[in-house]
């Protein structure tokens, strides 16, 4: 006697052909029996079976794993249960003989085994089919622009990092469309298949019955037409009567072809089949759609944190080693320069305004659309080293990056500016070499090239001939001689600009032109203030009568002399106009040209304290000794630019001011 009899409000069956099972599981007790989706506790629970419900299933075995025991069932249990599932704690219903086994007989099972045969055929026909179908539309598909539909169009000739564009997205939902109107494709073709062979046996069944009674009503017409004395038509009534004769065998061939048609429909229209393979795998599809697309994502949310890793690690490499952009030109910051690449054309920018950072395009390098070229993205790995042009400018810049460093140049027209800046160059390749030691910013001009062959000639003789003097600065030529000193043991080199530009700017008449032209005076740390007793106009001092005898005596050398209350108060306006502090500057007061001898033998050249009491008491600049307490320390040097060796006394002004203030090591 079934459970299910004992359990009539509960029990439910599992199984579309109860006959068929050989075996069935009845549950005997406990409230609710699970039944996973695998043979783990992680299964998804796909039903709970109640005490009574009945399983039938062709074969049993058990499966231990994690300390549990599974029971497979692996028959069909119609909609609600998928065609595999596993039962657990089987000791919670009995297993039993099916009560309602049927045996196929052997013509039936014939029949049974070309039926699952045919249906193994219209499978392996539907794959066959889904996989043409397939390849079909995805051929269609990527034929034309298939590289962009996979990584992403360019912009501009730009293409991002493949997981940054939605193409990719969009190919994998595409492809997966592409699959199920395949499968969807290859169903249809096998149905209409079916429906036209069995629409073409039952228009066969019909022709066979329209021939039955054109042979009864043919066989009677003639009959009569023979009764009226007509003998022509003795044949009609054969043929009628012959159709006639065999009307039963004739319709019994329609039914069979009407059956033929059913049974083939029946085999071929998979309909079913795919409906359940469709329930059955919906979530591993969803599964390989979702998990590229997932994948991408945390593809791209990982390459975006390394992005900004490296412009975090950038900024702090870029602030402890004092790195700030400064363009050599106009003095405001030239990130984020505009980057270009060398190509036969000439230097190409990179489209669609991209800054050269770590980001969509690379992380560590950016590939040019037109040049190819790899460009780095970071001062780490070379960025510096590329030509770029100023974003505030415009112009051209070809600086390796480094510790920036800035000395000012400080005084009237003809004082010896670029003289001085000549030997302090020349200074700096004796001591440190060429291969420390290089210009940068150098355009190939023929004033870039002289500066080098000069400098280079200065420092091998120890001294400046007349072949090697500097032309005087012209007051357009606002760029700053830009040194790179490469340090012994940190890749990071310092970068020194010497900003010398025309004395006239200096002039307190001038103030709208040298506005532009001074710039500099936001970024330096030292001043050379150059006080050229030949250039300078003392009226507004109080000089010695010695000294301003002197000054008389050589007033023919000078040219545009500016006072020195001039000089001053230009150079606190800029300092103000530019946003900096006296305080953070160290005022360096020069005296040049000290092979003119117009310093006393008894000063000590080297001696701070009888320089300072030569300017207070000889050239009566107490006023200025007291404007210049305000910086953040006064040094004072007197040098002879043009002379030899060491009577040019360059050596004590590299140490203090090039060492010393700007810490630059040599």
């Amino acid at each position: 006697m079934s459970l299910s009899a004992s359990f009539p409000l509960q029990a439910k069956e599992f199984g579309e052909h109860p006959e068929r099972a050989r075996q069935r599981l009845v549950v005997t007790q406990g409230k609710k029996l699970n039944v996973r989706s695998k043979p783990s506790v992680k299964g998804t629970l796909i039903y709970q079976l109640r005490p009574g419900d009945i399983i039938y299933v062709d074969s049993i075995h058990f499966i231990t794993s994690g300390g549990y025991e599974w029971l497979p069932v692996t028959d069909k249990w119609g909609q609600r249960l998928p065609r595999e599932a596993f039962v657990t704690n089987f000791s919670r219903f009995r297993i039993e003989d099916n009560p309602l086994y049927d045996p196929p007989s052997d013509d039936q099972k014939k029949i049974e085994d070309a039926v699952e045969s045919s249906q193994l055929i219209a499978k392996w026909i539907l794959l066959l089919l889904s996989i043409a179908f397939a390849a079909f539309f995805l051929y269609k598909y990527f034929s034309t622009e298939g590289k962009e539909k996979l990584l992403g169009y360019r912009v501009n000739g730009m293409r991002r990092t493949f997981f940054f564009n939605p193409q990719p997205y969009t190919a994998i939902i595409f492809v997966t469309l592409f699959l199920a109107g395949a499968v969807a494709a290859a169903v249809v073709s096998l149905i209409t298949l079916g429906a036209v062979v069995y629409g073409l046996l039952w228009l066969v069944k019909i022709l066979c019955y329209i021939l039955v009674w054109v042979g009864i009503i043919m066989c009677v017409g003639c009959a009569i037409a023979i009764f009226s004395g007509d003998w022509k038509f003795i044949i009609g009534v054969i043929l009628g009567g012959v159709i006639w004769y065999y009307d039963d065998k004739i319709e019994a061939f329609a039914e069979a072809s009407a059956d033929t048609g059913l049974k083939f429909f029946n085999e071929f229209n998979i309909l079913n089949y795919s409906l359940d393979i469709t329930l059955q795998y919906w979530k591993p599809v969803l599964t390989c759609i979702a998990a590229p697309i997932a994948l991408f994502l945390a593809l791209a949310v990982i390459w975006l944190l390394i992005a900004g890793i490296l412009i975090l690690l950038e900024k702090i490499v870029t602030g402890r080693y004092n790195i700030k952009h400064p363009c050599p030109h106009c003095h405001q910051p030239s990130e984020p320069a505009r980057y270009l690449s060398k190509s036969d054309e000439g230097y190409l920018e990179i489209p669609n305004d991209i800054k050269l950072r770590p980001g969509m395009y690379g992380l560590f390098h950016i590939t040019h659309p037109v040049t190819l070229e790899k460009m780095p993205t970071m001062i780490m790995n070379g960025r510096d080293k590329l030509a770029r042009a100023c974003a505030n400018c415009g112009n051209r810049i070809q600086a390796d990056e480094g510790t920036e460093v800035h000395l000012a140049m400080v005084g009237s027209p003809q004082a010896g500016k670029s003289t001085l800046t000549y030997r302090i160059i020349a200074e700096l390749f004796s001591r440190a070499g060429e291969q420390r030691v290089s210009f940068t910013d150098v355009k190939g001009t023929i004033k870039d090239r002289q500066l080098i062959d000069k400098v280079k000639a200065i420092a091998e003789k120890n001294m400046i001939e007349d072949a090697n003097l500097p032309s005087k600065t012209a007051l357009n030529d606002l760029a700053s001689t830009q040194l790179i000193i490469r340090r012994n043991h940190t890749p990071v080199p310092y970068r020194l600009f010497i900003n010398d530009v025309g004395g006239e700017l200096f002039d307190i008449e001038n103030q709208r032109q040298s506005q532009n032209a001074t710039r500099f005076f936001h970024d330096i740390d030292s001043i050379l203030f150059l006080i050229d007793p030949l250039t300078t106009d003392f009226s507004d001092c109080e000089p010695s009568p010695e000294y301003a005898e002197w000054v008389s005596k050589c007033a023919s050398y000078g040219v545009a002399k500016l006072k020195m209350k001039d000089l001053q108060d230009t150079v606190d306006n800029q300092i103000k106009l530019h946003g900096n502090s006296p305080k953070r500057i160290n005022l360096n007061i020069v005296l040049p040209k000290i092979d003119m001898d117009y310093l006393p033998a008894d000063i000590d050249i080297n001696s701070q304290e009888d320089l300072r009491r030569y300017l207070i008491d000889e050239m009566g600049l107490g006023s200025f000794m007291h404007w210049a307490g305000q910086f953040r320390s006064v040094s004072i040097f007197a040098v002879g630019a043009m002379a030899s060796g060491n009577k040019s006394n360059i050596a004590p002004l590299i140490d203090a001011v090039i060492i010393g203030q700007l810490g630059i090591r040599l």
